[in-house]
């Protein structure tokens, strides 16, 4: 099969296809084409002051190579070449080329707009993963980050075992071991007693005013009553009040809870002791 080598963007077909379609050698219809461009410019040096005939709007040099892969001169014929090649045909010829060509230059035509749906269509999908890509790539990001975020807390001080934790966890221990509650709902119960106990102290105006003077965002709450004289022996004397009660049976204790009025937190922890031990006789 022959192989075109075109030099235009223009819809055509070869003249070796032309030449099948009207029976007719195709040496024999090159120099027919070659008769057809010398005659146009002919005209266009004869007639002076009109707008010229361009030949390429018919027929547009190019080359092939044939299948002992050497080059050959050829035409690309235009539409309006093919309509130029009919007119000069008579009879049954003209009219069969006539419908070959129109038929011709129709499955052309369908062929570039499958083409250009396809290229389209390629286009489209190309951007899409393009998008899917980015959209992914910065899904990815923020995941990370979400992920550094939660693992991390921001410009909270490094936790040290300070002489005054040292010294305030076995406390700690003392009271969560006795009342079955954990670390962080004493901490609570705690700082809701200091509150309800020493109404005049805000702490979590104490907290914003730690952060600002050491500009920080947040800080453990322990922290700032470790490092506030104040907030500190008010802490203590909460904890060292729940101390002694570990040693009394529960009814002392109750009694002495109540004529010493005492708070809600130690009254709710005696409660829990008297539920827990209830429930193991």
């Amino acid at each position: 099969m022959n192989n075109i080598i075109t030099t235009t963007n223009l819809e055509t077909i070869t003249s070796m296809e032309v030449a099948q379609m009207i029976e007719k050698d195709h040496a024999k219809l090159l120099r027919d084409i070659h008769r057809y461009i010398n005659q146009i410019e002919k005209i266009n040096e004869t007639k002076i002051g009109q707008s010229k005939i361009g030949f390429t709007d018919f027929f547009i040099e190019s080359t092939y190579i044939t299948s002992q892969n050497k080059i050959q001169p050829c035409y690309n014929i235009t539409h309006k070449g093919c309509e130029f090649i009919a007119n000069k045909l008579t009879g049954i010829k003209g009219t069969e080329f006539t419908a070959r060509y129109v038929n011709r230059f129709h499955e052309l035509e369908e062929g570039n707009t499958i083409n250009s749906l396809i290229s389209t269509m390629k286009t489209i999908s190309d951007t899409m993963l393009e998008i899917q890509k980015s959209t992914n790539e910065r899904l990815d990001k923020l995941e990370n980050s979400l992920q550094d975020s939660q693992s991390v807390k921001p410009n909270l001080p490094k936790k040290k075992w300070s002489y005054w934790t040292s010294k305030m966890y076995p406390k700690y221990q003392l009271l969560t071991d006795c009342f079955h509650i954990s670390n962080t709902e004493l901490y609570k119960n705690l700082y809701r007693e200091l509150q309800n106990t020493y109404p005049d102290i805000d702490l979590n105006q104490t907290i914003d005013d730690y952060c600002y003077e050491n500009k920080l965002k947040s800080a453990y709450t322990l922290d700032v009553i470790e490092h506030n004289l104040t907030l500190r022996k008010a802490y203590e004397h909460i904890v060292d009040t729940l101390l002694p009660l570990l040693s009394k049976s529960h009814r002392d204790l109750l009694r002495m809870m109540l004529q010493r009025n005492s708070s809600s937190l130690v009254l709710f922890l005696l409660f829990l002791m008297l539920t827990i031990s209830s429930a193991s006789l």
